[in-house]
């Protein structure tokens, strides 16, 4: 999973790992590990008022082959 910054300000991304992630606005976070991210309230809180959008891996890969299928043509 990866984490967009949708807040016009930097948010600090805390981790279960105790590591933590400072994203700029409009910055992508690094795929991020279920471990890291699962049942963590203040990521939940973040996404919940809109300072952070979550990227499925699905989608991530969605959009790699669209570019793929792009060069090829």
């Amino acid at each position: 999973m990866q984490y967009v910054n949708r807040a016009r300000h930097l948010v600090f991304l805390p981790l279960n790992t105790g590591e933590s992630v400072h994203l700029s606005p409009k910055e992508v976070s690094r795929n991020l590990e279920a471990f890291e991210t699962d049942r963590n309230p203040r990521l939940d809180r973040l996404v919940e008022i809109g300072a952070i959008e979550i990227i499925e891996e699905s989608a991530l890969a969605k959009k790699s082959s669209a570019k793929a299928s792009k060069s090829e043509v």
